[in-house]
Order: C-alpha cells, then structure tokens, then sequence
C-alpha cells in the first residue's frame, strides 16, 4: 500500500480533529475532539454509576443470582479459576 493511500485519510482525520463548532458566548467553542472526548467521559461516568448501584443494590447484588451467560469460580482442586456456562434466566 502506499504512503499516499494512507496519508490521505490521516490528513483529513486531523482537519476533522481539528474543527471547532459550539457556542462562544459560552465559551463551549471547542474541537470536535474535545467534544468527543467530554461525550465519552460522560457516557462512561453514567456507565459507572449504573454499574454501582446493579452491585448495591440490583440484580448483581448476589453473583450467584446475577443473570450471566459465563461464571467464573475458583477450583480448589486445580488450584486456579475455571469457568461454567449457564443459560440466561430471563
């Protein structure tokens, strides 16, 4: 492949990068990967939270209850993890 089919779509990659849009008066105006960035932090933060409360207080509570298609449990005998499948119970 040559390095001109490659540097093609990098170059248009960074202009893309580099594009700035959003409000000035709220000093928003920002790159379109800082806004990619700020919307994936977001997104994983609500991931985050809730993830924390299905452990405290929902359906992943008690791992044995927890709806999972693949568990993993130690085994004493072989003295490692070992996994087993279950089917769902929805």
């Amino acid at each position: 492949m040559s390095s001109a089919r490659i540097a093609a779509p990098l170059e248009a990659f960074a202009a893309l990068s580099g594009f700035t849009f959003g409000s000035e008066a709220l000093h928003l105006n920002l790159s379109v990967s800082a806004w990619a960035a700020g919307l994936l932090a977001v997104f994983l933060s609500i991931v985050g939270v809730e993830l924390k409360h299905e452990i405290v207080a929902g359906s992943l509570r008690n791992p044995r209850e927890a709806p999972s298609r693949c568990s993993l449990r130690w085994n004493p005998t072989k003295q490692r993890l070992s996994h087993t499948t279950k089917s769902m119970s929805w």
